[in-house]
C-alpha cells in the first residue's frame, strides 16, 4: 500500500540522504552507469556540500561486457571535481546467461582478450578475498573499511520489481527504517536506498530539470522503441539484461563486435531473437505438459549436475506453493525461462513469486472484510 505525504519524493531523499550522512562517517554511492545511480549521486553532491562532506567517494564494479556509452558516461563522473571514483576492474566472475556450455564471463582474466583496453588511473588487483561478482560487495567493505562504520548508498527502487518493493518496505534495517540492509552487523556496514519510492518518471524529470550529464545509451534505447522496463545498463550477459543482446547491434555496433569476439554465444542469442530468451507461448507438441517439457529443459540443458539440483530445490520450493493453483502453467513457464537463460539466482522466479504473495495476500485481506467470497487462499 502506498501513503502519500506533502512532501514529494526529491524532498523525502534529501531528508533520507543528510540523516544518513549525519549518521555514518564514511557515506558511498556506488555507481553503475544507470540512471538511478545518477540520481543518488547528485543527491549526495548536494547534501555533501551542505555539510563540508566533500569530495563524495563513489565505486564503479566494471564488468567488462559494458555499454560502450556506459564507459563513456563513468568517465564524465571521473572528471568531476568534487566526486573521488574508486574504478574497479579486477578479475572476479559472473554468470554467464547467454550459454549453458560456457557457465562463467572472467571479467578482465589476464591472458585473455578483453572486451575492451583497461582505463588508466584503475584499479586493478583484486585483494578482496573473492572472484564472484555477488559477494565482492561486503569483502570489499570488509578490506576497505574494517574500523570504521560506513553506508553504502545504492539507486535501487521499489518500482523495479515486487521483490524489491517487498525487500525495501518490510522489517526494520536500521533505527526504524527499512529501505536498506544490514552487510555487517559487527563492523556496522550498511546499504541504503533513499530513492526506493521514486517511480521511472521521477527519475528522469530529476535528471532533465538540472541537466545532469546522463548515460546516453539510453536515448538510443528510447529511439528503438525499447520498452522502459527492459532499459537496463547492466552487464549484459546478466539475466536481467541479456534481453539487451538483441538490440545491441542495431544500438551501438562498436559494442556488438568486441562482445561477439569475447563471447561467442551472443550472436547465437541474436539470431535466435527473443525465442532463446522467452519461455515458450504453446507448449511444444511432443510434451504433455509443462511440467515435462520443464523438466526435460533441466536434464538435458543444464549440464553442471551441482547447478541442476539447486534448479531443482529451488522449484519443488515453488511448485509446492503454485502446483494446484491458477498460477500453475504460468509458474512452470517461469521455471523454464529461468533453465534458458541460466538465471542460478533465480531473480525471474522470485518475482513471480513475491507477485503471487501479494496477491495472495490482498486477497486474504478482501476475503476477511467480506468483499470477496469463494475460495480461502492460503500460504
Amino acid at each position: 500500500m502506498k501513503i502519500y505525504q506533502a512532501k514529494n519524493v526529491y524532498e523525502a531523499a534529501l531528508e533520507r540522504v543528510e540523516w544518513l550522512y549525519r549518521e555514518f562517517p564514511r557515506v558511498v554511492v556506488c555507481v553503475s552507469g544507470g540512471k538511478d545511480s545518477t540520481v543518488v549521486l547528485h543527491l549526495c553532491l548536494e547534501i555533501a556540500r551542505k555539510l563540508g562532506r566533500l569530495p563524495v567517494e563513489s565505486h564503479f564494479l566494471d564488468q567488462e561486457a559494458e555499454w560502450r556509452q556506459t564507459i563513456e558516461y563513468m568517465r564524465v563522473i571521473q572528471a568531476m571535481p568534487d566526486v573521488l571514483l574508486k574504478w574497479y576492474q579486477i578479475e572476479f566472475k559472473i554468470f554467464n546467461s547467454t550459454s549453458h556450455t560456457s557457465e562463467w564471463l572472467y571479467c578482465w582474466k589476464e591472458g585473455d582478450d578483453w572486451i575492451r583496453p583497461k582505463e588508466p588511473n584503475v584499479i586493478t588487483e583484486n585483494i578482496y578475498g573473492t572472484d564472484r561478482f555477488a559477494d565482492f560487495l561486503n569483502k570489499h567493505l570488509d578490506t576497505e573499511y574494517p574500523d570504521v562504520p560506513v553506508c553504502i548508498i545504492g539507486g535501487v527502487r521499489a518500482e523495479e520489481s515486487p521483490q524489491r518493493a517487498n525487500g525495501l518496505c518490510n522489517g526494520e534495517t536500521y533505527k526504524g527504517i527499512t529501505w536498506g540492509r544490514l552487510n555487517n552487523k559487527k563492523m556496522l556496514h550498511y546499504s541504503f536506498y533513499p530513492i526506493y519510492d521514486w517511480t521511472f518518471t521521477d527519475v528522469w524529470h530529476y535528471i532533465a530539470a538540472n541537466s545532469f550529464p546522463y548515460n546516453k545509451v539510453y536515448d538510443l534505447m528510447y529511439r528503438k522503441g525499447i520498452p522502459t522496463r527492459r532499459m537496463r545498463v547492466s552487464n549484459l550477459t546478466h539475466e536481467s539484461a541479456v534481453h539487451g543482446l538483441t538490440d545491441v547491434q542495431d544500438i551501438d555496433r562498436d559494442t556488438w563486435e568486441d562482445l561477439v569476439e569475447r563471447l561467442d554465444s551472443a550472436n547465437a542469442i541474436k539470431h535466435l531473437k527473443n525465442d532463446s530468451l522467452e519461455s515458450p507461448k504453446q507448449l511444444p507438441f511432443m510434451f504433455e505438459s509443462w511440467r515435462e517439457y520443464r523438466d526435460y529443459l533441466l536434464e538435458h540443458l543444464i549440464t553442471d549436475d551441482s547447478v541442476r539440483s539447486k534448479m531443482q530445490h529451488r522449484f519443488a520450493l515453488a511448485d509446492d506453493k503454485l502446483v494446484g493453483t491458477e498460477f500453475e502453467v504460468d509458474l512452470y513457464k517461469e521455471e523454464i525461462l529461468t533453465i534458458l537463460i541460466n538465471d542460478h539466482y533465480f531473480t525471474k522466479l522470485n518475482n513471480f513469486c513475491s507477485s503471487y504473495d501479494k496477491i495472495n495476500i490482498t486477497r486474504k485481506r478482501q476475503h476477511a472484510q467480506g468483499k470477496i467470497g469463494g475460495r480461502q487462499w492460503t500460504d
